[in-house]
């Protein structure tokens, strides 16, 4: 009885071939749409390095020096603090790299980090280490660079322990690292220097003192996703307590919250804080 309804099936798409050929390329096509969303949707949210905690990830937006007395958040296991790269083209300018000696300076995507970033995100070190934690204290010019960068500038990836012109600054290499997808969107770029280092970002700090510094994000590495309670509980505590001035606490964003189109948890003001526009915490890395 199949073989019968297979060779009528056969007939027919034999009589209308037009409307066949519709049919099947419509069919094939919306499957490979919906494959294609799931993938992509996959790669954004999965634990892929570097990023191999997205599902245990924080993040509070706007950071500053000072938050609950000094002493750092408690709840996340470690954090993280980088530039904001959707700020920095417009707070900084462009950053170009050059070789010593030579005339090509392209123009790269730089990030500001501190130490603890190499210990939050997983990178596959090609050659040397990330920059100390004494190093980025100090604000030693240090730089990571990818693969493709360090072999534009210098032909090789065996390049730690030489120097390259950033904005006209010399910078000592101290590693390199495996490209980085534009996925990976809290890490992507194509070098990373201790944000100590930038002048554009402790001149702003110097200036606002107590104030915050926007340039900057933290990124929490939560022990536990379910942890997002207690870390906002937290940092509605610590704008508590900075009564000087009016405060306003930053969204935050988990893992959770990531995997739903990274949609912000707004969190309340502190007590007799007067609404000053998009809310934000501010934090600092030396209480970090």
């Amino acid at each position: 009885m199949y073989k019968v309804y297979l060779k009528q099936a056969w007939a027919l798409m034999g009589q209308n071939r037009f409307f066949t050929a519709v049919y099947i390329i419509g069919t094939g096509l919306a499957i490979s749409m919906v494959m294609a969303i799931a993938v992509v949707y996959h790669i954004r949210t999965a634990n892929i390095a570097p990023e191999v905690s997205r599902d245990r990830m924080g993040y509070v937006l706007n950071v500053s020096y000072e938050f609950n007395g000094g002493k750092g958040f408690e709840t996340p296991e470690k954090v993280a603090v980088t530039t904001n790269a959707a700020i920095m083209p417009y707070e900084v300018g462009d950053i170009f790299i050059q070789a010593p000696g030579s005339d090509e300076s392209p123009k790269v995507q730089l990030m500001g980090c501190d130490d603890a970033f190499w210990q939050v995100y997983r990178f596959s070190f090609l050659d040397g280490k990330p920059f100390a934690s004494a190093e980025f204290l100090s604000g030693m010019p240090r730089v990571v660079l990818d693969r493709s960068l360090a072999r534009r500038l210098l032909g090789r990836t065996e390049v730690a322990g030489q120097t390259v012109l950033i904005n006209d600054i010399e910078y000592t290499i101290s590693g390199v690292v495996e490209d980085i997808s534009a996925v990976a969107s809290d890490v992507c770029a194509e070098a990373w220097v201790p944000y100590t280092s930038m002048a554009s970002i402790m001149d702003t700090a110097l200036e606002e003192r107590e104030g915050s510094v926007g340039l900057l994000l933290a990124n929490c590495l939560l022990r536990d996703a379910s942890d997002l309670p207690a870390l906002s509980a937290e940092l509605e505590k610590g704008a508590a307590l900075l009564v000087r001035r009016p405060v306003i606490v930053a969204v935050v964003r988990a893992g959770d919250v990531y995997r739903l189109g990274r949609r912000p948890l707004p969190l309340p003001a502190s007590p007799g804080a007067e609404p000053l526009g998009p809310e934000r915490l501010e934090d600092a890395r030396p209480g970090v």
